[in-house]
């Protein structure tokens, strides 16, 4: 895909044999379409501007979804995830769509996407994750653009409370607000690559 993306900045390739390319690499229209918008921007050097924010993990990540474009976010009636809510009911930029299970929730969210063309947000609490897994893999398999948030992942620890934690805590994200978190950021009892916790 790099050389791909050379050859479209060089002008050697067309977008149209660009996007032809991508297709028989297996990528979606809505994926191809993402990168091209990168590359556009990427070209022209035009970005959106950073700025500081002060608030809960929740406001964070509602904030990073509203810069990223996001519009519908699926969700189940999960535990520890109020701040997230409490985001989303001062935003109306964005439209939480609860379900009553993780397989419903994950269907809804592709569907949307492949509907829309647009990307979508789907969060998943780890008990529910096996719910979920045949209608992730029919999203993986049909490509489609979906941003999965799950307080699911580490072995080592109940990751539940990390992510709980980090949603309720109040952070501060120095600039990285429009895309990922900036180095440094860090919010108590949480870790992920590009995050840092105290202790």
């Amino acid at each position: 895909m790099r050389e791909l993306i050379k050859k479209l900045l060089d002008q050697d390739l067309s977008r149209r044999e660009f996007a032809k390319s991508m297709l028989a690499l297996g990528f979606s229209a809505t994926a191809i379409e993402s990168v091209l918008g990168s590359v556009a921007n990427a070209a022209t050097g035009s970005r959106q501007e950073a700025f500081e924010m002060v608030g809960s993990g929740g406001e964070v990540v509602a904030e990073c979804l509203k810069a990223a474009g996001v519009e519908y976010v699926f969700d189940t009636n999960s535990t520890g995830q109020t701040s997230f809510y409490d985001a989303c009911s001062t935003r109306p930029e964005l439209n939480l769509i609860v379900a009553l299970q993780e397989g419903q929730a994950t269907s809804m969210a592709q569907g949307y996407e492949l509907a829309s063309g647009r990307l979508a947000a789907l969060f998943l609490g780890s008990i529910g994750i096996p719910n979920s897994l045949s209608n992730l893999y029919n999203a993986w398999k049909d490509r489609s653009s979906l941003i999965v948030f799950s307080d699911g992942g580490d072995t080592e620890a109940v990751s539940f409370l990390k992510f709980s934690n980090f949603l309720a805590s109040e952070v501060s994200d120095k600039g990285g607000v429009g895309g990922f978190p900036a180095p440094g950021f860090s919010a108590p009892g949480f870790s992920a690559p590009g995050f840092s916790a105290p202790g």
